[in-house]
């Protein structure tokens, strides 16, 4: 039971760790792409 709850704790980390990550990215890349236009 511990081992499963790590497991899903990990993955729920990797999962808002991801999604953040890209929409940083979007963000960050649409942000220079108004700044060049």
């Amino acid at each position: 039971m511990i081992v499963i709850y790590c497991d899903l704790k990990i993955s729920i980390n990797y999962i808002v760790f991801k999604y953040f990550s890209d929409i940083l990215f979007l963000s960050s890349f649409t942000y220079y792409h108004t700044w060049i236009l």
